[in-house]
């Protein structure tokens, strides 16, 4: 089992895109992957009702959306049952991405070269101690 969140304190950066395609990925290799969203805007439910209906017989990512204090007990518990779960965090420093990187074995952030995503690093890296502690 292993736990992967896609964080960081800013929106717009790809962090959907990365979750669904290393998702993806790991399917074709075999995995049973779980996607999780942890964000209320949901791009994922969007991304798998597409998916589902145009590629109903490849390589499946299953998917779940969890919110409130209760994430890293859930996600836990998922772990137990697929071999990847993917976490994709919301755009800023919510419970539910506090929590994911609490539990998680990888944490990827995605930032774009400019100087707007990456003042976010001193921020992010104070997250990630956070859990760590």
């Amino acid at each position: 089992m292993t736990i992967i969140t896609i964080g960081g304190e800013k929106g717009g950066v790809g962090k959907s895109t990365v979750a669904t395609n290393v998702s993806v990925v790991l399917a074709q290799a075999g995995k049973d992957v779980l996607l999780i969203n942890t964000d209320a805007q949901d791009t994922i439910g969007s991304w798998a009702a597409i998916r589902a209906e145009d590629h109903a017989n490849k390589h499946v990512v299953h998917t779940a959306s969890l919110h409130g204090k209760t994430v890293s007990k859930e996600i836990l518990d998922f772990s137990e049952r697929y071999d990847v779960v993917v976490v994709d965090a919301a755009g800023n420093d919510s419970v539910e991405q506090r929590q994911a990187m609490a539990v998680s074995d990888a944490l990827i952030i995605p930032i774009r070269p400019t100087a707007f995503d990456t003042w976010t690093l001193d921020t992010v890296e104070d997250l990630v101690g956070q859990p760590r502690a």
